[in-house]
């Protein structure tokens, strides 16, 4: 149904009506034929957010206000499972959850070389007991790291003290 509804969205913009410029004007003042915001939220986080920003923002004043507001875009962050900080502000700031969804700014990592991948590049070795930190490929005396991650590298100490930063 997702993809059906989201064809039928996405070519909004071509939609014209079939009866007169007086009957059309009437119907569009009957407020009982109008879609309620909370079913238009749920068909419009189906639709992709390309046709969303250039098409359907276009479509009327109200598909505007729902696509301009945080509830599409909230939806659309978390069932693509982005990171979004837990806030508690009262006011969000304006286009909060749709710029999370565009650039994803809580999704990347800042640590350069989290696995070893690299070594010990980028690492400061700050006690280094024992024998000292390794980086296995893949990793020994644990469970495999999910395929999903990519890579197979991570850090593994000895028996005495070891850090880094």
């Amino acid at each position: 149904m997702g993809a059906k509804a989201s064809s039928m969205i996405s070519s909004c913009e071509q939609v014209q009506p079939k009866c007169s410029k007086e009957e059309y004007s009437s119907f569009e003042n009957h407020k009982e034929f109008s879609i309620p915001d909370d079913l238009l939220v749920d068909v419009l986080s189906f639709v992709p957010h390309q046709d969303l920003i250039r098409n359907c923002r276009l479509v009327c004043r109200q598909w505007k206000d729902i696509i301009d507001g945080h509830g599409v875009w909230k939806i659309k962050c978390e069932r693509k499972r982005k990171t979004v900080p837990p806030l508690k502000l009262r006011n969000l700031p304006l286009h909060y959850y749709q710029l999370i969804y565009l650039f994803n700014p809580y999704g990347r990592n800042l640590v350069r070389n989290p696995c070893g991948e690299d070594g010990l590049r980028n690492w400061v070795i700050a006690s280094n007991g024992g024998d000292g930190f390794v980086v296995e490929n893949p990793p020994a005396g644990a469970d495999a790291v999910p395929t999903e991650v990519g890579v197979q590298y991570c850090f593994a100490t000895s028996y005495y003290v070891c850090s880094k930063h």
